[in-house]
């Protein structure tokens, strides 16, 4: 390659040897041990094709080292086209657990998402515990194909030199000349013998004197390690005459600077030649006559302090530098990057959110904010309770307790809930209901989803499964008949073509309305949707109490500035409910506007949120129907910020030091700051029953679709606004003909679907709460139902629960 301007290399494209393919490219014969019985004589045997890749003695050579463990054994090319050639047929003698392992894997990536929480079982129970809390998941990593016009160049507008960010490696952060020279660099601890290239460098500091640097950057922070510059704090100063420090006192920072002493001052020349000698002979760099040696700790990472600012975290070892490889950091100053009139959200604990402008500055790093604070107490939390009502109407089932119901295996209910394919001539045809697929992680809303260790399925699959079952019911019973469900069944085995031409029709209406999303995905119903855009309507027609408030004297990290907040807000969680506050300056949602969670996409590191907004967006969307006005869309989380979930509030030694106020302490502010003006009106107490009533209904009764009278019931609801939400959670289930609505069309519409029942055998004396009880079908009718609290039994707060059967009555309390 000497003397050659370029040379065009071509390879062939192959495939990767397999594990013992490559142990035998490379052990000796020796090490046979390793390889499986029926590779062994392919090493040690006269007769074989390639006994000559297995020499029992091999040619060293020293190449000018003195240990024989330096040396270069000397060992011929082992020709791959000949190894396997003689390795493939032997491939079919392996048992199946060396064919195992021998067969190729497969990349696998570890994703962090904030989102996910779950356990990791171990894979050694005795030896090591189980993961909890489990924040990452895995994929299955396949590099994209390289497109052949692909230029491998920098793109225009690169930062190149001294315009790279911190810790990228760049020589031009500091001025240097280059020249070829004789310097005996170390390589391999071996001086070098011939020319190196040697840089010399010069004074960035100019007229800049040792002093001046201790005043302006004695316990600040710095970079230093060139050229791989890291961030470091300047802890002490060392100079010909005096040794300068750094330390705290109380609150306060100061410097001390003492006369160095006889010892110390053999030290510090100690230091300089040493720092001098090593810089040249073993990096090649001349730094020239060291004036100071400056001592750093090097940053390590970042904490969360008990005020909740970050704060950056140290090593405890000091390191020394020559001061002119102490790179400059500059601040950007406050005014610049909180100018005045900035809207900023405040992150303090007694108004967490609120949006903010910035008045003024009074010290370099504070500032003066005016704060519009809406009361907590009036902040709306309709988002929770719906969820909270979802969640205790919606009651999910374990595989194995749904394949009971069923009276199923649970090998096909797996495979009956997932893909199910049949061969069609050279074709395939799914005949799955496809409400889960695990190998992509991929789960149906409101249909399934995935505990730590199995899949969890609703009323709604249930159901499902029994529309197919009875929809046609010879080809279901065949289908969980078949002796192996691994091999992929013919069409014609299992039925015809004009009964699979009906199974495709129903399967597609069936599977229309599914929304497929990831394991860690979640969302309310179109329902909960809706009801929260109707209080939202009526909440911003009210006129809020705001209290506006001058604050002096804030800390930076106290507020979010809009532009250079995306980082830190990507690492919040999210909840179905949450209220959260639009802070970027750019998108479809004007800043600061509020809204809540009603869907949460976590795709890799990225997660999305479909948030309901208070108000109308001009571009907004109705999502796809559930709303009436256009004041939904998705946002990514690092745009917004949690304002129910308070993961970045700051405390000041005020709030720190503040009393907790107790329960009663807490109703009587709440009632205070509830209590309405004039233009409030509170509504009637029978038609907030009345909607208590409707909402609690809907819940249950619209998820899925039925017939004849089911259907007309979301418009009761559609037409009514909510008056107040608190009062329909504890209102309603207090009135008896509301509860005997509720719980009949819960059953008649989700868990009966025509007069039979679904469930599991209660564990106790009593039905679990929300839960259905098991009994024969087409061998009772509903009388009345209602939920008692638990240990409550007084009159007026339960109802009879009873069921009509053939022959005898019996009633559960």
């Amino acid at each position: 390659m000497i003397d050659k301007n370029e040379a065009e290399v071509k390879f062939d494209l192959a495939k990767p040897f397999k594990p013992f393919e490559q142990l035998m490219a490379v052990l000796p014969a020796r090490s046979r041990k390793l390889i499986p019985d029926v590779y062994r004589p392919l090493m040690t045997d006269e007769r074989s094709p390639i006994i000559d890749f297995y020499p029992e003695e091999v040619d060293v050579d020293l190449n000018g080292k003195t240990a024989s463990w330096e040396a270069v054994v000397l060992l011929s090319f082992v020709d791959e086209k000949r190894l396997l050639e003689v390795l493939k047929p032997i491939e079919a003698k392996l048992t199946p657990e060396e064919t195992k392992r021998n067969s190729y894997g497969r990349d696998i990536v570890f994703i962090y998402n904030p989102q996910n929480d779950s356990l990791y079982p171990t894979p050694l129970p005795g030896f090591y515990h189980d993961l909890e809390h489990d924040k990452c998941y895995e994929e299955t990593l396949a590099l994209p194909p390289i497109d052949p016009n692909f230029k491998f160049e920098l793109p225009e507008g690169a930062k190149l030199g001294k315009d790279l960010l911190a810790g990228f490696p760049t020589l031009y952060t500091l001025p240097f000349t280059s020249k070829l020279s004789l310097l005996e660099v170390k390589v391999f601890n071996q001086p070098s013998r011939s020319e190196s290239m040697i840089l010399t460098l010069g004074n960035h500091w100019g007229k800049f004197s040792v002093n001046q640097f201790i005043n302006k950057f004695l316990g600040k922070i710095v970079y230093s390690k060139w050229p791989f510059l890291s961030e470091s704090k300047v802890v002490s100063v060392w100079d010909a005459e005096y040794k300068h420090e750094f330390y705290k006192q109380g609150n306060e920072k100061k410097v001390n600077s003492q006369p160095l002493s006889p010892n110390e001052l053999i030290e510090f020349r100690t230091n300089t030649k040493s720092l001098s000698a090593e810089y040249a002979k073993t990096q090649g760099i001349i730094v020239g006559p060291i004036e100071a040696v400056v001592f750093v700790q090097r940053v390590t990472g970042l904490v969360r302090t008990q005020r909740g600012a970050y704060a950056k975290t140290f090593a405890e070892q000091l390191e020394p530098f020559p001061l002119q490889l102490i790179v400059d950091t500059r601040p950007i100053p406050i005014d610049q990057e909180f100018p005045k009139d900035l809207p900023v959200v405040f992150l303090g604990a007694f108004a967490y959110g609120a949006p903010a402008v910035v008045a003024g500055h009074t010290e370099p790093d504070k500032l003066n904010i005016r704060i519009d604070k809406i009361l907590s107490a009036l902040e709306p939390n309709i988002g929770k309770k719906r969820l909270e009502m979802e969640r205790r109407e919606i009651r999910y089932l374990p595989s194995f307790e749904v394949a009971k119901v069923l009276k199923i295996s649970t090998y096909f209910l797996s495979k009956i809930t997932g893909s199910f394919m049949l061969k069609d001539g050279g074709s395939k045809i799914n005949i799955g209901l496809d409400v889960k697929f695990d190998g992509r992680r991929i789960k149906v809303l409101g249909y399934s989803r995935k505990s730590s260790k199995f899949w969890e399925f609703s009323p709604l699959t249930i159901q499902l499964i029994k529309e197919y079952r009875a929809k046609f019911p010879k080809f279901f019973n065949t289908l969980q008949n078949l002796p192996n469900m691994n091999d992929m069944p013919k069409v014609s085995e299992v039925t015809n073509p004009a009964e699979l031409k009906a199974i495709s029709q129903w399967l597609k209406a069936a599977k229309a309305d599914m929304q497929q999303v990831s394991l860690e995905s979640e969302s309310l119903t179109k329902f909960s949707i809706a009801a929260i855009e109707n209080f939202m309507d009526d909440f911003i027609s009210k006129p809020l109490p705001l209290d506006k408030k001058d604050v002096k004297g804030v800390p930076m990290q106290a507020v979010i500035n809009p532009s250079v907040s995306s980082e830190l807000l990507r690492a919040q969680r999210f909840d179905l409910g949450d209220r959260v506050i639009y802070v970027q300056e750019s998108g479809k949602v004007p800043k600061l506007s509020k809204g809540t969670v009603v869907g949460i996409t976590a795709e890799g590191r990225k997660t999305s949120l479909a948030v309901v907004f208070d108000v109308p967006l001009v571009g907004g969307n109705n999502m796809g129907g559930k709303l009436r006005t256009n004041r939904g869309t998705v946002v990514d989380s690092s745009l917004v910020l949690n304002i129910t979930n308070r993961q970045l509030v700051y405390h000041s030694k005020a709030s720190k030091n503040k009393k907790p106020v107790n329960n009663s302490e807490r109703q009587v502010k709440q009632r205070s700051q509830r209590r309405p003006s004039r233009k409030i009106m509170l509504p009637p107490q029978s038609v907030v029953k009345e909607e208590g009533a409707k909402k609690t209904n809907e819940i249950l009764a619209l998820l899925k679709k039925g017939k004849g009278k089911q259907e007309d019931e979301p418009s009761v609801i559609k037409d009514k606004k909510p008056e107040n939400e608190g009062a329909e959670a504890s209102e309603g289930t207090q009135d008896p003909a509301a509860v005997k609505q509720i719980y009949g069309q819960i059953y008649n519409n989700v868990m009966s679907q025509g007069h039979v029942a679904v469930g599991v055998p209660p564990s106790g004396p009593f039905p679990p709460i929300g839960g259905p009880v098991l009994m024969k079908p087409h061998e009772f009718r509903w009388s009345r139902v209602f939920r008692c609290p638990l240990n409550s039994f007084s009159s007026n707060r339960c109802m009879h629960l009873s069921f009509h059967q053939a022959r005898p009555q019996w009633s559960l309390w």
